[in-house]
């Protein structure tokens, strides 16, 4: 497989603070691959590189083998909040980025208003929508455009554990067959394990780098409401947290 992602010795620094340091990481295409690391270790910053919202200081970011420079025009990037227009309908939200292309999209956004279970509030306003019905037009506005590179920073964090688990199970059987790579940044151990094919560790910052790169070999499809009871799972979170737990502990001592 080829790299959908290809960091090379990428440097980021915010004035005289370093975020990353020296940081070489590729990612397959296909692959969902999750980035975990103690708060403010720069894993945002690292979603905002691919994205090309910011650029490094040292270093290149690879999409698809060609140098990235401005905005990643082969992704999409689904925010911890969402960004929905408040004036504009569930549909028109869900259509805005083939709006954005002169494209109409109007009978797509309709499929996508029932794929995503929005069925009778394709009229309604953000305002009127409850956080996991806000997050499905979001998800629905992310994939409309048929992205190869899906961009995700703890979007489902402010959400109760019951519509997590339901928004987490949707993700994956949108992804599943699809051959798309996902990046999804999280703070949640078990839920970068429950979802993902690779879990990255950063450390903590300042001058952050990868730590390790852990291979979840869970079958799928996944049954997430029940995948933490397995034994292999709970291998997978003790090999990956022995190294995190330090990380966590280094950030408090900072």
């Amino acid at each position: 497989m080829s790299d959908a992602v290809r960091l090379d010795d990428i440097t980021k620094r915010f004035g005289t603070y370093t975020a990353l340091e020296r940081v070489t990481l590729g990612i397959d295409t296909g692959r969902f691959v999750s980035i975990v690391g103690p708060s403010g270790c720069g894993k945002s910053t690292l979603l905002n590189l691919v994205a090309g919202l910011a650029a490094p200081d040292e270093g290149e970011v690879r999409v698809f083998g060609e140098t990235l420079r401005g905005i990643n025009r082969r992704a999409t990037y689904m925010f911890q909040q969402d960004a929905l227009l408040p004036w504009k309908s569930v549909l028109d939200n869900i259509r805005l980025g083939l709006a954005f292309r002169g494209e109409d999209g109007t009978e797509l956004a309709h499929q996508w208003v029932r794929r995503v279970g929005l069925d009778g509030f394709a009229d309604h306003f953000p305002y009127q929508l409850s956080g996991g019905m806000r997050k499905r037009v979001a998800m629905a506005q992310t994939w409309i455009v048929n992205p190869d590179l899906i961009l995700m920073d703890e979007p489902f964090g402010a959400l109760d554990v019951h519509t997590r688990h339901r928004m987490e199970s949707e993700i994956l059987d949108l992804w599943a067959g699809t051959n798309k790579t996902v990046v999804f940044v999280t703070h949640d151990l078990e839920e970068a394990i429950s979802m993902s094919d690779e879990v990255v560790v950063l450390s903590a910052g300042p001058a952050s780098g990868i730590v390790g790169r852990y291979q979840v070999d869970l079958p799928r499809p996944r049954n997430l409401i029940d995948i933490k009871t397995e034994p292999r799972f709970q291998e997978v979170y003790r090999g990956i947290w022995a190294d995190l737990r330090g990380e966590v502990l280094k950030s408090y001592a900072r």
